[in-house]
Parts: structure tokens; sequence; C-alpha cells
């Protein structure tokens, strides 16, 4: 991730992301490719599905699609499987026969660590 500068974050104001991303593309990006901002953005844990909600404007749904993505990278990082938890088959409880959620998996995961 990267922080912005006062620069960079003055120039967002005001506008919606759909605004702002379609203006970054047509500076810095074959405006008919998105593939180069796409891996840019990846860098910032924002994946494809995220900058389709941002070019939705769809806050709601950026925040829950970059969510995961954090949650993957976690996983990925402690070597843990990811679940998606939005998947409406996960069971809300677990037993011997049910996979542990994401918290809980990263939870017991990290308390190995000591």
């Amino acid at each position: 991730m990267t922080w912005l500068t006062d620069t960079t974050n003055i120039s967002k104001t005001n506008k919606m992301p759909k605004e702002y991303y379609s203006e970054i593309r047509k500076k810095f990006y074959d405006d008919d490719d998105k593939s180069k901002l796409l891996k840019v953005l990846s860098s910032h844990m924002i994946s494809e599905e995220c900058y389709e909600h941002m070019l939705e404007n769809n806050f709601e749904e950026f925040i829950k699609s970059r969510k995961k993505e954090f949650l993957k990278a976690i996983a990925s990082k402690i070597d843990a499987e990811y679940v998606d938890e939005t998947n409406d088959n996960i069971p809300t409880q677990t037993s011997k026969d049910t996979p542990f959620g994401n918290k809980l998996v990263i939870r017991n995961k990290l308390e190995s660590c000591n």
C-alpha cells in the first residue's frame, strides 16, 4: 500500500471514483487496455472486482471486495486456506465436519507462532 501525498489527495477531492479513475486511465494508461492500471491497483490490494465497484461508485461493495483481498493476502502469508465467507453454504458454527471461518483460522495460525 502507498500513502497519498497532499497533492495527490487534493487532486482526488470532490471527485467520485468513476470520474477520478477515468481521468487517471486516460492520462497515464492506455484507455482501451486497463491491464496496466489493474496491475498497479493490485499492488494496493484493489482487485479487478474492486475496481469495477469503484467505477460504479458502489462504496459498500468496494469495501467488501477489498476486505476479501486483504483476507486472501493474510491467509496466503500465514499458509492458511482462504474461505469466502460470503458464500451461503458455509455454516456459522464449526464442528468436526465443518471448516473454520477465516477469522478463526487466522487467529489460530497467529497463536501457533508463539
